[in-house]
């Protein structure tokens, strides 16, 4: 049984989940949001690679054409350029509200389309501009204005090109013409035009949303739970916030409220989610983040990972039945009846077919706490109850209902790009409530018990999976993860 039991609403990689699509909420009733919900840093060395996710393919160089020369009817003009320069190292250095980043390029070889007009004659050729090393040295300075919290570059970067050589591809000969008192030569023309547009095009570049390319969420969004059964749909609300946005010399630091609410769906125990508790997070040491392998970190409250996991809940996610009719070799929610071992539980003389099929059905909404001695997340689950349903003589028919309540330790583990996925190490159960009408001896309560814990393992096991709380398709994988007492620490590398 592989079924996905989300019991953490977040958004990236939901869209994977054929359950689940992701939509822009249009509607304005408010939610309530939770306080302190997320706290993310990226520490100062790391700084550097939110450039790098923004510029994938290199820093984008574009200049306009510009007339470097004219005497008479003969003119010489430079442009436009338009290629990415690669990056092979960058370097970042943060201060108040400030960040400095030193970009290198070795080897770089730049590209300058060159026309000479003489009267209505005219030649279009090419010339390169190559260097052993190139760098580029911005200034940016947080802004907060209409577009939010991102990054400024008020002054220019500083270009530095060294031993820059100019010469042409293939046969063009340039007039020779007077360039000017600072440019005398069209070869000091040129390296002046493309260090114009590199700071320029530096200045544009490094001017972004840090929020935005961390993936955070700053939007209200929809997440439509699209089964095929109509008890099981609901809707959940999320939306993000910033609270704090700052840089000093420990890097970046965004602090987010996140809000939600959910449409019960029917399958859903009829309680109330209840009143929204405020967040809390504390600071993330940076030491923690390089030695991870990680770009940035991001801490998750504890209320909001409850609060989050009682909507999912409600949203019917935790709900199994029998509409599912789909072949053993399709069907997810079916469980090999050998694997059951009803004979524990004085029930081996039932003629079961080779495939059961577990019913679920909560009678509570979870709660869900950090224990940060273990490591692990605990995961309380009253009044849950499992309807076992198998094939005899060709007829589907219920042969056990087991009611416990049930508590889970959880232990953060690496997973594919998108997800953290939890491991299920221990089960504890109430005393648990076997019945059915095929038992012809009650079996003792420690065999009741024992057969409850070793089948909700089976069940659960590998179903516990926590998308990451950012917006859908920024590419990021969990390298670690640790669990404080009011928070989780999730730490994130870019992809």
């Amino acid at each position: 049984m592989t079924r996905k039991l989300f019991i953490i609403a977040a958004v990236l990689v939901l869209s994977a989940c054929e359950q689940v699509a992701v939509n822009t909420a249009s509607t304005p009733a408010p939610i309530q949001s939770q306080e302190q919900a997320l706290r993310v840093l990226v520490p100062a060395e790391g700084l550097a690679s939110l450039y790098d996710q923004a510029q994938p393919n290199g820093l984008p160089l574009a200049g306009a054409v510009e007339v470097v020369a004219q005497s008479g009817d003969i003119e010489v003009r430079l442009g436009p350029l338009n290629q990415n320069l690669v990056i092979n190292e960058r370097s970042a250095v943060s201060v108040a509200n400030t960040v400095e980043t030193d970009n290198i390029a070795d080897n770089a070889t730049i590209f300058v389309p060159v026309r000479i007009i003489d009267g209505i004659d005219s030649k279009i050729c090419r010339f390169e501009l190559r260097t052993p090393r190139l760098s580029v040295s911005a200034m940016s300075m947080v802004t907060e204005d209409e577009k939010g919290e991102r990054f400024t570059v008020p002054d220019l970067p500083v270009v530095a090109l060294l031993n820059a050589t100019v010469s042409p591809i293939g046969d063009c000969e340039v007039p020779t013409l007077d360039f000017g008192a600072e440019t005398p030569t069209f070869e000091d023309s040129l390296r002046a035009y493309v260090s114009r547009s590199l700071a320029e095009s530096a200045q544009t570049a490094f001017e972004t949303n840090p929020s935005e390319i961390l993936g955070l969420m700053t939007r209200r969004i929809r997440l439509d739970h699209l089964s095929a059964y109509p008890n099981r749909t609901s809707s959940l609300r999320l939306e993000g916030s910033v609270q704090d946005f700052k840089v000093d010399e420990a890097g970046l630091e965004v602090q987010l409220a996140i809000g939600s609410d959910i449409d019960t769906a029917e399958c859903a125990p009829p309680i109330a989610l209840g009143g929204v508790v405020a967040g809390q997070t504390a600071a993330i040491e940076p030491d923690l983040v390089s030695e991870f392998g990680a770009d940035f970190a991001m801490a998750v409250s504890a209320t909001v990972i409850d609060r989050l996991g009682k909507s999912l809940a409600l949203g019917g996610y935790a709900c199994s039945g029998l509409e599912d009719v789909r072949r053993p070799s399709e069907n997810e929610e079916l469980v090999a009846s050998s694997d059951l071992l009803l004979d524990e539980i004085m029930l081996s003389d039932v003629p079961l077919g080779p495939w059961a099929q577990v019913v679920a059905t909560p009678g509570s909404l979870p709660d869900v706490t950090t224990r940060p001695q273990s490591g692990q997340l605990q995961l309380d689950w009253e009044d849950l109850t499992l309807d076992v349903y198998g094939t005899v003589l060709g007829t589907r028919v219920k042969i056990l209902e087991l009611t416990t309540s049930a508590s889970a330790n959880l232990r953060p583990a690496q997973g594919p790009s998108g997800v953290v996925r939890f491991d299920l190490e221990s089960i504890e159960l109430a005393s648990a409530t076997l019945e059915s009408e095929w038992l012809t001896e009650q079996p003792a309560q420690s065999a009741v018990d024992q057969w409850a814990r070793r089948v909700l393992l089976l069940v659960l096991a590998d179903q516990f999976v926590f998308p990451l709380p950012v917006e859908p398709g920024t590419p990021l994988q969990v390298t670690g993860t640790q669990v404080r007492t009011d928070d989780i620490v999730l730490y994130l590398r870019f992809q």
